[in-house]
């Protein structure tokens, strides 16, 4: 039997202990090869680029430049799946996310030792993210740090239209009262394009579900409400919803919607090995909002939110997934794509731009083109 190839892995960090830590924990997990250890930020550009390895971890204070630098350096000479790794969500939240946007794919809370009580689930959660993002598939466009949506496939114009028309198919469809958002891996860059995005009108509230690690869900609502027209914060038990208000879902709970506008946090299972998931969430809006409920799905590794996302199409709600084209991963948004659950495929940075449309609901146009596709499978 061949023997599965071990993920050659690039180790970047300006403490010894913290170095060995990291090695020993990889290479103890069986599945990953350290092919290099690095102390400094320019040291770890040249390596990356001449070693090729599948994965880099990244601290983020380095002797001469930084993580965040050296980030934006490997990703715009040898683009390389990245995964920022910090002893606490609390350090330099910041700069953890500046990274995030330069094209890491991940922070995670760094194990600490083996005789800390949270070891072992640390460990877990770290070994299992960077598998995950190690095997990521990016496409040429995701890979650049274009990730701000500079380079889209189709121009917004054109996605814009598409949107018009559907909204013109649907005259009698009423008015949007919940967004529903989804993503995971490449996420907190992609919410950053869409938020950026969105039209300059009061909005209904907006609900994300990000995949991200614990320790770093508030930190992001931070920074994306930099960008955000709208107040961005975690989600609250049994608060109800406003308009123009953006709530992400917090650690380790599905985030739902009640019939009467509330929040709920459910502690069951997880599904399709996510808690918060985005098919939950879908599932939710679906029954609580019909077709005043709209689900988009973004990029992200696995199918998490597919079939949410079809009940959403099948209670009558505008569903959008970005196209696989501009996602750093495609997996999620495919998938949504394969179950016949999309009725619009628009660029990333199409979407926000393109919900004008959808909300306002014009009643008349004389645009005339189709959806950019809709599976039937």
């Amino acid at each position: 039997m061949t023997r599965a190839r071990r993920i050659r892995t690039v180790i970047v960090d300006d403490s010894a202990v913290a170095r060995q830590l990291l090695h020993w924990t990889l290479t103890q997990a069986g599945d990953f090869e350290v092919v290099d250890t690095v102390p400094d930020g320019e040291l770890a550009v040249d390596r990356v680029a001449s070693l090729r390895p599948d994965l880099v971890t990244m601290d983020l204070h380095l002797p001469g430049i930084d993580g965040l630098e050296a980030t934006r350096r490997i990703m715009q000479r040898s683009p390389t799946p990245i995964a920022i790794v910090a002893a606490s969500a609390n350090l330099d939240e910041a700069i953890i996310f500046e990274a995030l946007a330069a094209g890491a794919l991940a922070a995670i809370q760094r194990p600490l030792s083996p005789g800390q009580p949270d070891y072992l689930k640390r460990r877990r959660i770290l070994l299992g993210e960077l598998r995950t993002i190690a095997r990521a598939s990016f496409t040429g466009a995701a890979r650049r740090p274009a990730l701000e949506g500079r380079a889209a496939p189709r121009p917004v114009a054109s996605a814009d239209a598409r949107l018009r028309k559907m909204a013109l198919e649907q005259p009698g469809r009423p008015a949007i009262a919940l967004i529903a958002v989804a993503t995971s891996t490449g996420g907190p860059q992609a919410l950053r394009v869409l938020l950026s995005g969105l039209p300059p009108v009061l909005l209904p509230p907006i609900l994300i579900v990000q995949h991200i690690a614990d320790g770093f869900a508030a930190g992001l609502a931070g920074w994306l409400g930099s960008v955000a027209s709208g107040p961005v914060r975690i989600a609250v038990d049994g608060e109800r919803l406003t308009s123009g208000t953006i709530l992400i879902a917090p650690d380790d709970r599905h985030l739902t919607v009640t019939p009467d506008g509330r929040v709920r946090l459910v502690a069951s299972v997880p599904v399709d090995g996510h808690r918060p998931s985005a098919t939950v969430l879908f599932e939710s809006t679906a029954v609580a909002f019909g077709a005043r409920g709209l689900g988009i799905i973004l990029t992200g590794m696995g199918r998490d939110g597919a079939d949410g996302l079809l009940r959403i199409h099948q209670a009558g709600g505008p569903t959008i997934a970005e196209d696989p084209a501009t996602a750093v991963v495609g997996g999620m948004p495919g998938a949504a794509i394969a179950l016949g659950a999309v009725d619009h495929v628009l660029p990333l940075a199409a979407i926000g731009p393109s919900l004008t449309t959808v909300l306002n609901q014009p009643r008349s146009s004389s645009v005339t083109d189709r959806p950019i596709r809709r599976s039937t499978s």
